[in-house]
């Protein structure tokens, strides 16, 4: 991580490696200071190359007709009054064009953001004498930093968030414009409050808050996720079709999320994702608990028999109410379904399945069967999941008017 120094005098210079920034030993990298905004045009940013070499520079009069060094200026002035002396400006604390540099940057920069003392966002497109007026005006809350893909990140990850005015007058924190915030980008009060919250929220939830949100590049609107979903994604770009390659590179992001998950989720409730039960706001709970006892009622009123020549059908229709009950509060529902086990009579009590390749769900099928008897062919495996399911919740949500009956 490279960082931009500031001197005393008002100099400054791009460091290289924390080790090297200055002669004192250093523990881990110093306190610093970084910079959230939108790119300007091209040309009026402060590149890498131009600050390569290392050299202390100051800010010339001239420079300033570039909004890039308007902010470098912002940025200086920002960190002396908090007593920093090392800030970090993406456009030109990243090598670009060195490929492996670049996607070590994109990969770190949640983290990044996350660890820095203070997040300057630089609102070029709200002009205000106070910050009141930017509010009531409604100039903060029409303001294009709200729009970007890469700024969502840059909101979330950092606990201390202050927004000023191109002016550089100063609107308000993260935590003064909560409730202002919440509204405008529709991310609960508990995400932007705690970065380390962000595990509690479904894949889809967070999904949610990029919308409205845009990128130059089609294929960062994945890759500014990258932090979000905390995965790590090796950035390829390409010419082509916009969306073809915007859709590429999300279907890539969710294949890792997946794949993610899928290491993670070592505990389940039947076929419920647990990480996403435990992620359920208190509020709803509750709720959920009614929609369990409405579903036991359900299904204790189907008069679940093995003999019965409907079981297929009540047990297609326990899978599906249990799957949208669950979908109700975001939690993924796997039962197997897939797999179409299939019971002919009681000669052959154990399923028997046409997919072949899935070993560990076979398994899992094979041990969740028990002496089912079924007229002709019957597809018992999902009611059998559904329930399992379902004396699960009780447990969990310790419904005792239930539970008396398990």
């Amino acid at each position: 991580m490279r960082l931009i120094q500031f001197f005393d005098n008002g100099d400054y210079c791009l460091t290289s490696r924390p080790s090297e920034i200055s002669p004192e030993p250093l523990d881990d990298k110093p306190f610093y200071g970084i910079l959230s905004h939108r790119w300007g045009p091209a040309g009026d940013e402060i590149t890498f190359q131009e600050l390569m070499d290392g050299k202390r520079r100051s800010i010339r009069e001239s420079d300033l007709a570039r909004v890039g060094f308007r902010k470098l200026q912002f940025c200086q002035q920002r960190a002396a009054k908090e007593g920093l002396r090392y800030f970090w400006i993406d456009t030109c604390c990243i090598n670009k064009q060195d490929q492996s540099e670049l996607s070590y940057a994109l990969n770190s920069m949640f983290h990044w953001y996350k660890q820095a003392l203070r997040c300057y966002v630089y609102m070029s497109d709200v002009a205000c004498t106070t910050g009141g007026e930017a509010v009531q005006n409604m100039t903060f809350e029409n303001s294009q930093w709200f729009k970007r893909g890469w700024t969502l990140q840059e909101l979330i990850a950092p606990t201390s968030v202050v927004f000023y005015s191109r002016e550089g007058t100063y609107i308000g924190s993260k935590r003064s414009l909560e409730k202002e915030i919440h509204q405008i980008t529709k991310i609960p009060v508990k995400a932007l409050r705690d970065s380390s919250s962000l595990s509690t929220f479904s894949a889809e939830e967070r999904f949610k808050w990029t919308h409205g949100r845009k990128t130059t590049r089609p294929e960062d609107m994945a890759y500014c996720l990258l932090g979000i979903y905390d995965v790590w994604m090796t950035p390829i770009y390409a010419d082509g079709d916009w969306q073809t390659l915007k859709s590429r590179a999300i279907e890539k992001l969710k294949s890792e999320i997946k794949d993610k998950r899928g290491k993670e989720e070592v505990v389940v409730i039947g076929g419920a994702s647990w990480s996403d039960l435990s992620a359920i706001s208190d509020h709803r709970l509750p709720e959920l608990d009614q929609d369990i006892r409405e579903y036991t009622a359900w299904l204790l009123q189907q008069g679940y028999s093995p003999t019965t020549s409907h079981l297929t059908e009540t047990s297609t229709n326990a899978g599906r109410k249990m799957r949208e009950l669950l979908g109700k509060y975001d939690v993924d529902y796997n039962d197997d379904s897939g797999l179409h086990g299939r019971i002919t009579t009681w000669q052959e009590p154990w399923s028997r399945f046409l997919h072949h390749k899935s070993s560990f769900e076979r398994v899992r099928g094979f041990l969740d069967n028990r002496w089912w008897i079924g007229n002709g062919s019957e597809d018992c495996h999902t009611g059998i999941m559904a329930a399992k399911t379902l004396m699960g919740l009780i447990l969990w949500r310790d419904i005792k008017d239930l539970r008396q009956s398990l």
